[in-house]
């Protein structure tokens, strides 16, 4: 129809797969078939899964071509597949720059080094767009819920052994503007027997994107920070959430354990790790495909560094 190209997202539910197991499967329509492709199930008890953000895949716009920036996110999946093997990879949105061609999401998804994972994506602002060419024509996740951002997966949730994940679709483009409270009462009903309480979003709450002088003005950047968040940081301390995972921010940056505002004090082990700990870690995952162009993020005014327990940010 006048040279358009036109596409269907299919998706499938397999139940019944048993933990520690490869499954092969194919992909066709009864006549035309994929490879034979494998994928482990993970276990019941331990989870290994790697956390990727801001992809990223991106085209001329900043001057590079799109093979250059879909290679790049090929090279990072292939230092994941050199380390310990992990059975899944969470991606905290940003998937691409824009939706604005398919090419972009399918630079992301067709990779190779995906096939072997199970895959939990959640949006980012630049994924969000009323075209098919956004995550969930892409994904298919397991207990959506009607929460979230418009147009984008929503949130959802599932458990992985011991650990049950919550992904919010929460972005600085429809922040505090939905129910996610909802999601955990929906997500502790279905899984009230797990041992950690993890959560996956995009928005930087303890990184640094926000945190410029034009946002703040001359307000105390405490109180800014707790004006823009607090509700939020209140339902993840309701839940007790233990790890909060974030994105956006383009920098590395893992506060201390925080409860009310205050850093928690948490005594560790012999081996390093910390003993019954009380409070929410927050860890803002920096960026997995070399698209580093937000340099002097260290010079944010006023921002509460005593929270953060590191931080780490390229400078190109």
């Amino acid at each position: 129809d006048g040279g358009k190209v036109y596409w269907y997202s299919n998706k499938v539910t397999v139940s019944g797969l048993e933990p520690n197991t490869v499954y092969k499967y194919r992909a066709g329509d009864g006549d035309c078939w994929s490879e034979i492709k494998t994928v482990k199930t993970g276990s019941d008890k331990n989870v290994k899964s790697y956390v990727v953000t801001d992809v990223h895949i991106i085209s001329s716009e900043v001057g590079k071509p799109l093979q250059e920036s879909i290679d790049n996110w090929g090279k990072t999946l292939a230092l994941l597949n050199e380390l310990d093997r992990a059975d899944m990879i969470l991606s905290l949105g940003d998937q691409v720059q824009n939706t604005g061609d398919t090419d972009y999401m399918e630079g992301f998804y067709n990779q190779d080094a995906l096939s072997g994972y199970v895959l939990a994506p959640i949006d980012g602002n630049h994924d969000l767009s009323p075209m098919s060419n956004n995550p969930k024509a892409f994904s298919n996740v397991p207990n959506s819920q009607p929460n979230g951002a418009a147009w984008g997966l929503g949130d959802y949730f599932f458990r992985s052994g011991n650990v049950l994940f919550v992904m919010l679709s929460l972005t600085d483009v429809n922040f505090n503007n939905t129910n996610h409270g909802a999601t955990f009462e929906a997500a502790i009903e279905a899984y009230p027997d797990y041992d950690w309480l993890v959560v996956g979003l995009h928005e930087s709450i303890y990184g640094l994107y926000m945190y410029n002088q034009a946002n703040i003005g001359s307000e105390d950047p405490e109180a800014y920070h707790n004006r823009i968040y607090g509700s939020f940081i209140s339902v993840i301390e309701e839940y007790e959430v233990d790890l909060v995972m974030t994105g956006h921010s383009h920098n590395y940056a893992r506060s201390h354990f925080m409860k009310d505002g205050e850093i928690q004090t948490v005594e560790k082990n012999e081996s390093g790790q910390f003993v019954d700990p009380s409070g929410t870690i927050w860890v803002n995952m920096s960026t997995s495909s070399r698209q580093a162009w937000a340099p002097g993020q260290s010079a944010k005014p006023g921002f509460p560094w005593s929270w953060l327990d590191f931080y780490y940010s390229a400078t190109s």
